[in-house]
């Protein structure tokens, strides 16, 4: 009777920890697509910013340097005439993205973005970008942890139920065994029993023994084969959540990165048109157009270091201070070093969900030949020989071993 109570209690506990375990689950599942929805979200939003917005807020800002070069626009002559001309081209061109993009929500539509030392705040836009279209909202896995955590309590209670049981029955063959060193048994009715103490009632107690095993392995195994078996899809989740955050770090860094180095290079073929104006004015046939060319040229060139200092303020790192979400942050300023990192915790958690997965295939296993004893023992069922029972139940055995010996 009490085996029986202990069987329906573990049967219980197994039940509900199954459906804790589901839920958990879900709630793992739910993580990943909230991770790839947001992924989606802070890669449309990063090339939003940095290849939408930015390149054409650079071009406005070196127009608008170049608007004003300087003296060289108040010198006599050709070469003041010149260098008012291209001065006001390049302020028409600034005049131009202002009309064109005032009031929209964009870098240009207004002078909110605009910093004192000059240049667009592209990681404030990214903020307000980002706080536009819901932010983060990463719950990641834990939820399913708390849930998944009360399952395997649940489901852990049964183990101790089994060992109270197996423990009561170690101490009443105890009291038995001590009975029997007086050469009888305890009174049953009026009779008194004598046991037999000869080897075939040793054979018979052993033969017990193996059934008593198999039932609490049948009644326990469940519980940890549950349990590999959840730990097995965790291990999934999150090998799949670190696949998409390492592939959105990849593309958000490279979108920010794409853009600073193409304004480096525009900076480069403008000094490279510079000089090579400036070496094509040595070969003209009229001297003074020569010379406005290359006093215009050299005026350009020494903006330079006005215009390197407006490209790295416009490509500098977003950070928290700036008002951008931790988990942008992360993926904007992630290095191949930081792409490696999340790929190698990417690769363990897939290797670990391939370990759980056999160990609890072999626990299935394990648990199906601990069955096979008790199925044939059932009454009217006929009953295997003991030694069979013992190779049943020694395979079981086994088989668990194998699933933690790794």
């Amino acid at each position: 009777m009490r085996q029986a109570v202990v069987t329906v209690a573990t049967a219980a506990t197994i039940s509900g920890a199954t459906l804790l375990s589901a839920q958990a689950a879900d709630e793992w599942h739910e993580a990943l697509r909230q991770e790839i929805k947001w992924s989606a979200a802070v890669q449309s939003d990063v090339h939003r910013v940095y290849l939408d917005e930015a390149p054409l807020a650079w071009r406005m800002e070196i127009a608008d340097v170049l608007a004003r070069p300087g003296a060289v626009v108040h010198a006599p002559g050709l070469t003041g005439d010149l260098a008012r001309i291209d001065a006001g081209a390049h302020a028409a061109v600034v005049a131009q993205y202002r009309a064109t993009y005032v009031g929209s929500d964009t870098l240009l539509g207004s002078d909110r973005y605009r910093m004192p030392q000059g240049g667009q705040d592209l990681p404030r836009r990214l903020a307000d970008v980002r706080r536009s279209n819901g932010g983060a909202s990463l719950d990641g896995p834990a939820d399913g942890d708390q849930r998944f955590l009360v399952a395997s309590l649940l489901a852990g209670a049964s183990i101790p139920l089994v060992g109270l049981h197996l423990l009561l029955i170690v101490v009443a063959r105890g009291r038995r065994r001590r009975a029997d060193s007086h050469g009888i048994e305890p009174m049953v009715g009026d009779s008194v029993v004598v046991r037999s103490r000869g080897p075939a009632a040793v054979a018979r107690r052993a033969a017990a023994v193996v059934p008593l095993l198999a039932w609490a392995a049948v009644t326990t195994l469940p519980a940890v084969q549950l349990h590999q078996a959840k730990l097995e899809i965790r291990a999934q989740q999150v090998a799949a959540i670190q696949s998409v955050r390492t592939s959105t770090a990849i593309a958000c860094s490279t979108t920010r990165t794409t853009f600073s180095t193409e304004a480096k290079q525009t900076l480069l073929v403008m000094s490279a048109t510079s000089l090579g104006a400036q070496l094509a004015s040595l070969d003209a046939d009229d001297a003074a157009a020569a010379a406005a060319a290359t006093a215009l040229s050299s005026a350009h060139e020494a903006v330079w270091p006005r215009l390197e200092q407006l490209e790295q303020a416009m490509s500098r790192p977003p950070a928290l201070a700036d008002g951008v979400d931790r988990p942008t942050a992360e993926v904007v300023n992630a290095s191949p070093a930081d792409w490696e990192r999340l790929s190698a915790v990417q690769r363990q958690s897939a290797d670990l969900a391939h370990e759980l997965g056999q160990r609890a295939g072999l626990l299935s296993l394990a648990i199906f030949l601990a069955a096979l004893v008790g199925v044939a023992r059932r009454p009217g069922a006929g009953s295997w020989s003991p030694t069979v029972n013992l190779l049943l139940m020694a395979a079981s055995a086994t088989v668990t071993a194998w699933a933690f010996a790794g």
